[in-house]
């Protein structure tokens, strides 16, 4: 079994949300609506989806699931839904945060809001 410490998995997250905002930043604004592999998603609610746990706070998430029953599938469309309206910008720029990249939370760092660069 190829097991990594948490700060090499932090690591390689960190690579691969910096390397989808690369990407997402080069994007050109009509393909964030092209249909994704997953069923009823674009581009959009799939960045939407990966980026939900560094934009709600514990209670936010905890409000919302408690909002779909339980139901993580429900809240995951629900939230995906509603924030692919944000600006595609503001969803590419969520993958290059430190929240994102840090695995930190603002509750927990409130200076996890700058970005990297």
């Amino acid at each position: 079994m190829n097991s990594k410490s948490p700060i090499d998995l932090q690591a390689a997250v960190t690579t691969e949300f910096l390397a989808l905002a690369d990407l997402l930043d080069s994007l050109p604004d009509e393909k964030w609506d092209t249909q994704s592999l997953c069923a009823g998603w674009r581009v959009r609610e799939v960045v939407a989806h990966l980026t939900m746990p560094v934009r709600y706070s514990p209670a936010q998430f905890g409000a919302e699931l408690k909002d779909c029953g339980g139901d993580f599938t429900r809240l995951s469309n629900r939230v995906a839904g509603r924030d692919a309206a944000l600006p595609a910008g503001d969803l590419s720029e969520t993958c290059a945060t430190r929240r994102c990249t840090a695995g930190l939370h603002p509750a927990e760092d409130p200076s996890a809001l700058s970005t990297t660069s």
